[in-house]
């Protein structure tokens, strides 16, 4: 796809992002765009107070298609999966959750869209009595925004598939951000809380690794 600032405007980008990108390009394909604005994230962070990771992410979710954007998102979920289960290792409610809606992926029966439903809230139920009982502890509330974000990347990514059928056309843009905003919680709390829990967890490659699944899925 080609992306310019028609293109940018029609899908709904900030301000901000539209007034960079026609600072830096006329057009340009979108897998090129993704894999060259990296270099720009000092000047997008200092210039605009934003992320060019999260700008990168929402690109590739509008312009992927319903289970291509659950894909990405469901991706990014089990990249902090290891953080939350180092923590809490005996509970696999953010696992199963995400669990479910690969299945959905393969097979999107009624049946399976129930389970995403059942998974989605134990999910749920896990980062809230994490966030409830350990915010005290400034160890362990770093962990548990990671347990945060595995549990509602996993959950947003079931709603998101859960809901597909009944969702309209008009609704696709609030989707992909959706998906978007699920992997970015993620990466964010990969990168930034698990370091302060312990530094052996962290991966500064996490934002890396989700932008690069990101540009494989759209050469599908």
């Amino acid at each position: 796809m080609i992306i310019n600032r028609e293109k940018l405007e029609k899908l709904g980008a900030c301000k901000e992002a539209i007034v960079f990108f026609s600072s830096k390009y006329d057009q340009i394909e979108e897998v090129a765009l993704l894999r060259d604005v990296v270099q720009y994230k000092e000047e997008v962070c200092n210039k605009h107070g934003a992320d060019i990771y999260e700008w990168c992410y929402w690109l590739i979710a509008n312009t992927l298609d319903h289970v291509g954007r659950v894909r990405f998102s469901v991706y990014a979920a089990e990249l902090v999966l290891p953080v939350f289960e180092k923590q809490y290792p005996e509970d696999l409610r953010p696992r199963k959750a995400i669990d479910s809606v690969k299945t959905w992926i393969l097979d999107p029966s009624p049946e399976n869209r129930q389970a995403i439903k059942t998974a989605r809230n134990a999910a749920r139920n896990a980062a809230v009595y994490y966030a409830t009982v350990y915010y005290a502890d400034t160890a362990a509330w770093a962990a548990d925004t990671a347990a945060w974000a595995a549990a509602k990347a996993a959950a947003w990514a079931a709603d998101t598939a859960a809901w597909a059928a009944a969702r309209a056309a008009a609704k696709a843009a609030y989707d992909a951000a959706y998906d978007a905003y699920a992997a970015y919680k993620a990466a964010w709390a990969a990168d930034a809380w698990a370091a302060k829990a312990d530094p052996s967890t962290a991966d500064p490659s996490t934002k890396d690794k989700i932008l690069v699944y990101g540009i494989e899925l759209l050469k599908e």
